[in-house]
């Protein structure tokens, strides 16, 4: 079984505005699966060599929330995670919101 050490989700075009719109993951989740995060206005970064299926947990919890939509008309992320600090990188995948 291979384990991840890194995901990231980043938003692609303009950097998010924290005066109007978030990623947000609750925080106790992702510390009782054993992983650390770290967010910016790029977007979030989980940190920690745990089981792709831990991942895929706090992934799915990832929310995106926008106070002023009429302000944005779509919004795109692209999501990577690696393993083996970095030997290993998955393809992009990207979504549109």
């Amino acid at each position: 079984m291979h384990n991840l050490d890194t995901c990231e989700v980043t938003a692609l075009g303009d950097e998010l505005d924290g005066e109007h719109e978030t990623l947000e993951v609750d925080q106790a989740q992702v510390q009782q699966r054993g992983l650390e995060m770290a967010s910016s206005n790029l977007g979030l970064v989980l940190t920690g060599v745990n089981t792709m299926a831990n991942y895929e947990q706090v992934l799915h919890l990832i929310r995106y929330k926008n106070w002023h939509t009429e302000t944005l008309f779509d919004r795109k992320f692209k999501l990577f995670c690696s393993e083996l600090n970095g030997r290993y990188i998955s393809n992009d995948f990207k979504v549109e919101v």
